[in-house]
């Protein structure tokens, strides 16, 4: 029973230390001087202030919480939290005076709060793009399940995405304490390559890189995306459908040059909601894949970046074709039964 409560004792001095905001090594030599002998081992007072960070510290065996912390300063924090919702840990406890542990248990256990992080969208959607997104999704929708029967025969889509020379990986080892490396991001100045993708269930149909110097306009589009696929299928059996072919509303997309030259082509254009990359294959999946392949990869020219993308595209089976096609097709649903904001 003494021994008990002499470890009721000491995590009750553990926790007045460390909510008072001192170090370990500092609990451990002021335990040392006010227990004397009867000072807990430093293994156990490392091991109560893990506890205490982790929250799953107790004062004794039957106790689950920690004492009452006095309301005045739950007040104070959630005081600072109402006039500034983005504050830091540490901002917060400049703003109520009180020390940034304290602050910490405040939040968690008494206002139950938690950060919120904010959802990148590609565009602020208005009522009209919302109400044209579902309308679209709903064309597009139809298409798919007609063609979800037959493997989503007779459906091509792709898009552009830039591939940089240096593919870095975004953690490192280090030792424990290590701060974070720095990691610059892409800039127009970064050695990269413009790659084309477009593909079926049946395979990549199109990989290709743009030649330094160009851009990729509507007679670029035709001539090395739109044309090769147009020579393809009308190189196969007569097929029995239209051959849809997908793809975004960028400039290129939707010039008089594309939409004339698929007219007279054996290609039928696909609709694509406005600002929708979250329901376009090659952005929800296809392009994050392959960059996550290419990490810790570095090439001195755009072939050897060409080569390097034609083996990851190339060595995805029929399977993960299939099943990013159904992926596409489920949020197309449930976009088409949404009130047209993003996914």
């Amino acid at each position: 029973m003494a021994s008990e409560e002499a470890a009721r004792i000491d995590r009750w001095l553990v926790y007045h230390e460390w909510i008072n905001g001192a170090e370990t090594a500092d609990i451990i030599a002021r335990l040392e001087v006010s227990r004397g002998k009867d000072a807990p081992h430093p293994s156990t007072v490392y091991r109560f202030v893990q506890e205490l960070e982790k929250e799953t510290f107790a004062f004794d065996r039957r106790q689950q919480s920690r004492p009452g912390m006095d309301p005045e300063k739950i007040w104070a924090v959630e005081e600072a939290v109402e006039e500034h919702k983005s504050a830091s840990l540490r901002m917060l406890s400049i703003l109520s005076g009180i020390n940034r542990r304290a602050v910490t248990i405040a939040i968690n256990d008494y206002l139950h709060l938690k950060r919120i992080h904010s959802k990148w969208i590609p565009h602020e959607l208005s009522n009209q793009n919302k109400s044209d997104r579902v309308r679209l999704a709903g064309e597009m929708l139809k298409i798919l399940k007609q063609r979800a029967k037959f493997n989503y025969a007779g459906i091509i889509t792709g898009d552009e995405t830039w591939v940089s020379y240096q593919n870095e990986y975004d953690w490192t080892w280090g030792e424990k304490g290590s701060s974070r490396q720095e990691k610059a991001r892409l800039t127009i100045a970064s050695k990269k390559v413009m790659i084309s993708v477009f593909f079926s269930v049946d395979g990549m149909l199109v990989i290709d890189a743009l030649p330094n110097g160009q851009t990729i306009n509507s007679a670029y589009f035709v001539s090395k995306i739109l044309s090769p696929l147009d020579k393809y299928f009308k190189t196969i059996a007569k097929p029995h459908f239209p051959i849809y072919v997908h793809y975004d509303n960028a400039a290129p997309h939707r010039a008089k040059h594309t939409v004339d030259f698929l007219s007279r082509s054996c290609l039928t254009g696909m609709p694509h909601p406005p600002y929708s990359p979250d329901v376009a294959p090659c952005d929800f999946s296809l392009f994050g894949s392959l960059k996550q392949k290419l990490k810790g990869q570095t090439f001195h020219s755009h072939h050897d970046a060409l080569k390097a993308v034609q083996q990851v595209l190339c060595s995805l089976t029929a399977q993960d074709r299939i099943n990013i096609f159904r992926s596409w097709e489920e949020r197309l649903e449930r976009l088409s039964d949404s009130d047209g904001g993003y996914l």
